[in-house]
């Protein structure tokens, strides 16, 4: 499978094989800049320019997230753990989530306005990002 996220605040879920589209995903009221399949598919992750963060399984909403915030917050880049219970993205900053809601969010700011992607290791221990300012982030969870 493969999943598109656009302008028109949609997700699309297509067939890798034959082209043909499985899902579309609607609920974002923003443009959907990112969105990315748990590691073992049985999830996905959108996140949009309002900084709300939808997790899906099989066509159906499970949970989303919000920013709760007024400034900048387009979601550019977003990854699960190994495990698929946290969700890592990046906006205006760094932000993990637990995917089943049962904890709190964890922020860390960053200084330019927002980052544009996020890497982190197998074990989702150690995090690197950039932001538009060029400032390289290097993190590890203690």
């Amino acid at each position: 499978m493969l999943a598109s996220s656009s302008a028109d605040k949609l997700v699309k879920v297509w067939d890798a094989r034959d082209g043909r589209m499985i899902y579309c995903l609607s609920g974002h009221r923003d443009c959907v800049r990112s969105c990315r399949f748990a590691p073992d598919s049985s999830l996905l992750a959108s996140g949009d320019d309002l900084g709300e963060i939808r997790i899906w399984r099989d066509g159906s909403l499970v949970r989303s997230f919000a920013e709760n915030t007024a400034i900048f917050s387009w979601v550019t880049d977003l990854s699960f753990s190994q495990d698929c219970r946290h969700v890592v993205s990046v906006s205006n900053n760094i932000k993990w989530w637990s995917v089943d809601g049962t904890q709190p969010p964890r922020t860390f700011p960053i200084l330019g306005s927002h980052a544009r992607f996020v890497w982190h290791n197998a074990d989702f221990t150690s995090f690197i990002t950039v932001d538009n300012a060029g400032v390289l982030y290097i993190l590890k969870q203690l």
